[in-house]
């Protein structure tokens, strides 16, 4: 179970786990393991679980009134970033904006060019690269804290969607009032989301509480050690500057990694990427052995249940940090500046939504496909079918 705290609480926690000479343990309820630090990406991708966010994203864009759970929180996140423009707009830059907020990847290209399949929902928050270092750093920890606020109560609200016990139901449980959909369309995602989950061989999360309950995880933050030598996985009970807002144990959880750090080859030239990554994930399972653990308090590690749990790709957003290549090769190519060539504005689903352009995902596409090698062939391929067809 883990426990409720104060921010200093959880300063202490993680900061106490970081110094820990062991391998595991558990601080205040918060379970918590030393991983090696990985200087190379690992992106192979199983077929499981490429297949269930492919379900996923196909329940999630096949109706717009499920825009709420995508497009909508895209469109929170994008004004909430969007005043930070004006509140350090007097930072001596080059070009329009302090930060640009936009869709990514495939679903950039799926927003803009109708026949492309939808996939996680991939958000890129750029910091204009050009101020100084002591003012991007200002403004990266008031994005840190903007960003988790935001992903948390997103998180709540589709907890009080979709995993909130019955029971809980016929009391006045304030928890509800969080709920994004109303019970119709709730109802009409569940059995959407049941029957994409049957068609790749999963039991859905939705389908019965004892499977909600079995594939339940925490939320859980990465960070280096103090020596940056490991990592540190441990769980959560908040976000910085979100502490009204738990992070209950349920099928979607939420991770913060800010130890993402490597280098890579582009084009003849090294190329040094470094950037904060928060994610949600959305589980299931490969089994239908379930255990009946009762949420929202479920035990502390994943191991405890028999049941194959997969954790399809839902929403990441990732935040680069001073000096990653991506961020100023972004701004050199004119990213922060007014009808920027990188970038493309799309209404889709009630929302007005800024993506990648089309150029800019086929740079990606070719960056992708010579850099991450380490991937199924058949995730290649389709890499390479996309980019066949957008440069017909």
């Amino acid at each position: 179970m883990v426990q409720k705290c104060t921010p200093a609480e959880r300063v202490e926690l993680v900061d106490t786990a970081k110094a820990s000479l062991d391998p595991s343990g558990n601080v205040n309820g918060c379970h918590f393991k030393k991983m090696a630090r990985e200087f190379v990406p690992d992106v192979s991708n199983d077929i499981q679980k490429s297949d269930m966010t492919g379900a996923l994203a196909y329940v999630l864009y096949k109706d717009e009134r499920y825009s709420g759970l995508t497009v909508g929180f895209y469109d929170r996140l994008f004004k909430s970033l969007g005043f930070l423009n004006k509140k350090y707009g007097s930072l001596p830059t080059r070009g329009d904006f302090v930060t640009r907020v936009f869709i990514k990847g495939a679903n950039a290209i799926a927003l803009q060019q109708p026949g492309f399949e939808f996939s996680d929902m991939d958000i890129g928050v750029y910091i204009n690269p050009t101020m100084s270092e002591k003012d991007f750093e200002t403004v990266h920890a008031e994005v840190r804290i903007i960003v988790g606020r935001l992903l948390a109560a997103h998180k709540r609200a589709i907890d009080a969607t979709f995993f909130l016990r019955k029971k809980d139901a016929q009391t006045n449980d304030k928890r509800f009032d969080y709920a994004i959909l109303n019970e119709s369309i709730t109802e009409d995602f569940k059995i959407d989301h049941v029957d994409a989950m049957f068609k790749v061989g999963a039991t859905s999360c939705l389908f019965a509480d004892e499977i909600r309950n079995a594939c339940s995880r925490n939320s859980i933050y990465i960070t280096p050690t103090k020596d940056e030598t490991e990592l540190v996985r441990i769980d959560i009970p908040h976000m910085l500057g979100a502490e009204t807002i738990p992070l209950n144990r349920t099928p979607v959880p939420l991770s913060v990694n800010d130890s993402i750090k490597y280098s890579y080859e582009f084009q003849g030239e090294s190329r040094n990427v470094n950037f904060d990554l928060y994610r949600l994930k959305w589980c299931s399972v490969y089994d239908n052995e379930v255990s009946s653990y009762d949420l929202p308090d479920g035990p502390s590690s994943d191991s405890s249940s028999s049941v194959t749990k997969m954790a399809a790709d839902f929403i990441d957003i990732t935040i680069p940090k001073w000096g990653d290549f991506e961020l100023v090769d972004f701004e050199e190519r004119w990213g922060f500046v007014r009808n920027s060539p990188l970038t493309a504005v799309v209404h889709k689903f009630g929302f007005m939504v800024t993506v990648s352009s089309k150029a800019e995902c086929i740079y990606d596409l070719q960056k992708g496909i010579s850099v991450y090698t380490n991937v199924p062939e058949a995730k290649i391929a389709k890499k390479m079918r996309v980019l066949q067809i957008l440069t017909e």
